[in-house]
């Protein structure tokens, strides 16, 4: 066989086993060594950089593969390389790493293993995955990087301070405004606090060891590590060996960090809209295809809309918050296409409008109950299917500000396991809620003013048999079974906090005494 046709027979391999040719940014494929590109996009004079080396010189050949796409061969597996194209931009595509692709998914609440094709999380027992945090913070070799907008578990920064003293890199960005209680005294390594201003800091990862092929992993989801999300609030954690997506978290959090050193430089750090877009977006790991983007500068609901678009045949939501319009418009169509949508938000106050767009089209959506803040950001899609399953999580709750301003980490993977394990997660709750909001679904209720310091105002669309007020720890404070459509409460009284409207026994709204 000539060399050329081995190029030629190893370049339709690629394509056909990685399924990434939709790729964006002209990347067609790539492996351990390799990337091919268009050459629509780039031509064969381009310039290649490694995050971690300047690559030129190490061996790194670019050639032509036909008349329409180059190959860059000589690449190191598991790196990040930035790649400029004809109009002198660059971009950052990843070679696949030598990791073992192992994917753990924590949930800190019980899940339906009726729905289970066999897999299953990790754990469902907070106590567990504080024990295995624990013993991953106690295995770092050489760094850790921890990026969570809330941390007060005393456990956590005390094994974080145990690594720093055994000579392990130790890194925090943390949020500005938040009490962050974990990092008030005596801590021995730096802690920015970030995003100044009303937008956030709202990411929620660990980097354990990026430099290593067999140790380094990603920790992400939408659990902060504090008592309440821990052990309270429904949350979840994914975890990912991998050192490409390890290299690419590290270099966002470098942004932050303003610095490749264990000092932050202030002077260089880039927050919120001062960020670029700097990491690649496609990975192999383990044989699933997974995209990555940070907010804002990464487009990513955009992103997470294309996700949701590719849907055949189910998607399931699970949000805090739901205010994003543009998404919300994108399951109004899968819903009139006959797809089937279910959706739970928390949030219900602010989601407002988008829950009432899409239960006016007949799209079903759960509150959660009181006592816990359901605070997972996640969408299941076509799980079970012969499509393509998928599973968007992180800390992006599907709002504008989310997409615009906070600093934020999204991870889409397709896989059938991953996205079965978060249907079992998804299916607990639904079970339970879905029975217990859809008597209120038809209801609109307004409540002003909200917050209020002295009476209420509530008023509904329709005539109520009984309206109740409880407080998030079950006491019912009020309650009328007069038939009429409006009342006015006196809450003088109350405490402050937030109470929840109930109508009919069901949750249907919730207002702030101040």
């Amino acid at each position: 066989m000539t060399s050329l046709i081995r190029v030629k027979y190893f370049f339709l391999f690629l394509i056909f086993t990685l399924n990434v040719v939709d790729a964006q940014d002209g990347l067609v494929a790539f492996d351990e060594h390799s990337i091919t590109l268009s050459r629509i996009i780039f031509d064969k004079s381009l310039h290649v950089t490694s995050y971690n080396v300047n690559s030129k010189g190490n061996g790194i050949s670019i050639n032509l593969l036909d008349e329409n796409h180059l190959i860059i061969e000589g690449l190191l597996p598991g790196e990040v390389y930035g790649i400029t194209d004809l109009n002198g931009e660059e971009h950052y595509f990843a070679t696949r790493s030598r990791s073992s692709g192992e994917m753990k998914v924590y949930f800190n609440n019980d899940v339906d293993t009726s729905f289970s094709d066999g897999s299953q999380p990790v754990s469902t027992s907070i106590g567990i995955l504080e024990r295995d945090l624990i013993k991953l913070i106690d295995n770092a070799e050489t760094s850790i990087d921890f990026c969570a907008y809330n941390t007060s578990r005393t456990s956590i920064v005390g094994a974080l301070i145990d690594a720093y003293a055994r000579g392990v890199q130790v890194r925090v960005i943390t949020d500005d405004e938040t009490r962050n209680s974990g990092w008030e005294g005596n801590i021995p390594f730096p802690v920015v606090r970030g995003n100044k201003g009303d937008d956030l800091m709202h990411n929620k990862f660990f980097v354990i060891d990026a430099d290593k092929q067999e140790n380094s992993w990603v920790l992400t989801g939408a659990m902060n590590f504090t008592t309440n999300q821990m052990e309270t609030d429904p949350n979840h954690m994914i975890w990912i060996q991998d050192k490409s997506l390890a290299q690419t978290y590290t270099i966002e959090f470098e942004e932050m960090w303003g610095s490749n050193g264990a000092e932050p430089n202030p002077s260089t750090a880039r927050f919120g809209n001062d960020k670029n877009d700097n990491t690649p977006h496609i990975f192999d790991i383990g044989g699933r295809r997974v995209e990555s983007y940070f907010s804002p500068s990464d487009n990513t609901a955009f992103h997470i809309g294309e996700a949701v678009k590719s849907t055949d045949e189910e998607i399931n939501v699970g949000l805090l918050i739901f205010t994003y319009f543009d998404l919300k418009d994108e399951l109004v169509k899968l819903h009139q296409s006959d797809t089937k949508v279910r959706v739970i938000v928390e949030n219900i106050g602010s989601s407002s409008s988008v829950i009432s767009d899409l239960r006016a089209v007949g799209i079903p959506v759960s509150n959660h109950p009181p006592s816990q803040l359901f605070h997972h950001k996640y969408a299941i899609i076509d799980e079970g299917s012969n499509s393509d399953p998928i599973v968007v999580t992180g800390s992006h709750n599907w709002t504008f500000s989310a997409d615009n301003y906070n600093d934020e980490n999204t991870l889409i993977i397709h896989d059938q396991s991953i996205a079965n394990i978060f249907k079992q997660e998804f299916q607990r709750w639904w079970g339970e809620l879905s029975t217990s909001t859809a008597d209120v679904s038809s209801a609109e209720v307004k409540i002003s003013p909200n917050p209020s310091n002295s009476r209420i105002l509530v008023e509904c669309n329709e005539i109520i048999d009984q309206m109740s007020i409880v407080s998030l720890d079950g006491r019912i404070l009020y309650s009328d079974r007069l038939k009429v459509s409006a009342w006015e409460v006196d809450v003088k009284n109350y405490n402050n906090g937030l109470y929840l409207l109930l109508i009919n026994g069901k949750v249907a709204g919730r207002f702030i005494k101040q």
